[in-house]
């Protein structure tokens, strides 16, 4: 709302400066000169007649022939007879005026007394506004700004009520589809958490142009300093980050004190999605497997740690290639935001250094070990209803053995070492990992 009303002020200003310059340039032309002595003025509407006379009678008592031209109209118009005359008004566009006139006529130098004499156009409307223009050009121009300030008002008060629109929608929680948010229009809803929501969008500029993803913050959230600060922190990390298989963070920005990003559009489902509609081939679950390794490696050696690795933050794309989302508590290591204590992630999928807030690059590791498992059994190897039980089934109970005879004993052993407890016995860093799987997945194709 504060950007329309600057914009509608801003405007506002422009025009009436333009006001006041019409208005001064109209005055300033049309400033009547100072009578020239023993001249004569005749007005006509419009004015620039060519005004040409001729005796009415001559002195042999016979109508005059001989034509002679006096001046423009309004003049000064050299007009000494005495006699009566016939003058000729003669303007381009219009049709020849002819009256009679004798200097006795002019009452204080001019004729007609009050006004002008009417001219008759040959064409109605497009003459006459030709001249007007030529004339009073910047009334002309003050009519165009007077129509440029009724469209601005009109602008303004549709700005208006779109903002006051999206100010509710906002507070209510009830974003529709077509509401514009900053510089894009909301598409149809993609997803819903309890922090944010996610819809398509597209650029006002371009309604038809590339389809994006917005993610904006729910009301309670945008008012929460901390929160506010870990999405300022999503927005350095995932600019920083381009990588093939991490979702490109494009623009991001304020509405009404909520908070939005903008990203690109990962067609496709979440590999949460897709795990409760079909069970995948062991070569898919691989493959998305070393991509996640290959993507939490590329963030890794920037020293930027996810935590919060889970099948709902993976997308699958229609392509098949698999796209890591959602940097929302990701850690950098000097961000005083993750400091010691803080406990970010979701139960079943984090390390058990994580629920104790140890977390580092290896704690992704175990969490792409249970999204490995998951993928490949259908279930969460470590399932409880609390997080203490599900850490103490963590660290008491062994491993469930992957039912599932086409799984390679290399990779049940890879994601055995993924979720080992102790973080120094799980493989040195994502690119080992995603190595490992590289060359599972090429034996798996050998053979």
């Amino acid at each position: 709302m504060d950007s329309a009303r600057r914009l509608f002020r801003r405007s506002l200003g422009f025009y009436l400066a333009a006001v006041l310059v019409c208005i001064a340039g109209e005055l300033w032309i049309n400033l009547p000169s100072p009578p020239v002595s023993g001249a004569r003025y005749l007005y006509t509407r419009p004015s620039g007649a060519r005004v040409t006379t001729t005796d009415s009678r001559s002195a042999t008592g016979l109508a005059g022939t001989r034509a002679v031209d006096i001046g423009v109209t309004p003049g000064p118009l050299q007009f000494e007879s005495n006699r009566e005359v016939l003058a000729k008004l003669e303007l381009r566009g219009y049709e020849p005026y002819i009256l009679p006139l004798r200097k006795s006529e002019f009452v204080a130098h001019r004729y007609p007394p009050r006004g002008a004499i009417p001219l008759k156009p040959r064409v109605p409307v497009l003459v006459p506004l030709v001249y007007l223009m030529r004339d009073h050009g910047f009334l002309v121009m003050l009519g165009l700004v007077i129509v440029g300030l009724a469209r601005l008002g009109h602008r303004a008060r549709a700005e208006l009520r779109s903002e006051r629109c999206l100010e509710e929608q906002l507070r209510e929680g009830k974003l529709e589809e077509g509401t514009p948010v900053g510089p894009y229009r909301l598409g149809t809803l993609l997803g819903a958490g309890g922090m944010a929501r996610v819809f398509r969008a597209t650029r006002l500029e371009d309604p038809g142009g590339e389809v994006l993803a917005l993610k904006i913050l729910n009301g309670p959230w945008s008012r929460d300093p901390e929160v506010l600060a870990r999405f300022e922190r999503e927005v350095r990390i995932a600019h920083s980050l381009s990588h093939p298989h991490i979702a490109h963070l494009l623009d991001w920005g304020t509405v009404h004190d909520h908070n939005y990003l903008l990203m690109e559009l990962v067609e496709g489902e979440t590999l949460a999605a897709r795990l409760e509609r079909i069970r995948p081939a062991v070569g898919e679950v691989i493959r998305w497997g070393r991509e996640i390794a290959e993507a939490l490696a590329y963030a890794h050696e920037r020293h930027i740690v996810h935590r919060d690795v889970k099948p709902s933050n993976v997308m699958v794309r229609s392509d098949g290639r698999a796209v890591l989302m959602d940097f929302g508590i990701a850690k950098n290591p000097v961000d005083p935001l993750t400091r010691a204590g803080d406990v970010l992630g979701t139960p079943g999928y984090m390390a058990p250094e994580q629920l104790e807030a140890e977390a580092d690059w290896r704690s992704d590791l175990y969490s792409l070990g249970v999204l490995l498992y998951e993928s490949l059994s259908g279930r969460n190897p470590f399932q409880a209803e609390t997080p203490l039980q599900i850490l103490a089934k963590q660290r008491l109970s062994e491993l469930p053995r992957l039912a599932r005879a086409e799984v390679p004993e290399a990779l049940e052993e890879l994601i055995g070492r993924l979720l080992r407890v102790d973080p120094a016995e799980r493989p040195e860093t994502a690119r080992q990992v995603a190595d490992a799987l590289r060359g599972i997945e090429a034996e798996l194709e050998g053979n």
